[in-house]
């Protein structure tokens, strides 16, 4: 299973896709829910950390899925113990 960096660099490094036709959806732990985040807003990542033009880092365990034009790139498996609602 790739990680969702791994994903990112694919997307980065492939001729044929693009980063501003990206959209990395995230949990965000102040708002309780799934965010968006356009790739054309993402300025780099590291390891650990996506770092976004608003002075924001997004944690990459946070990232639920990544789709780049209308295609599923990447989707975070559900926990063992997490219950489907």
């Amino acid at each position: 299973m790739k990680h969702a960096r791994d994903v990112l660099n694919e997307i980065k490094w492939r001729d044929d896709l693009e980063l501003s036709k990206t959209i990395i959806f995230y949990r965000d732990r102040n708002l309780f829910g799934l965010v968006t985040l356009m790739g054309s807003k993402i300025l780099s990542w590291d390891k650990s950390f996506i770092y976004t033009d608003r002075d924001t880092a997004i944690p990459f365990h946070r990232v639920e899925k990544i789709v780049h034009n209308d295609r599923e790139m990447f989707k975070k498996p559900k926990a063992k113990n997490e219950q489907i609602k």
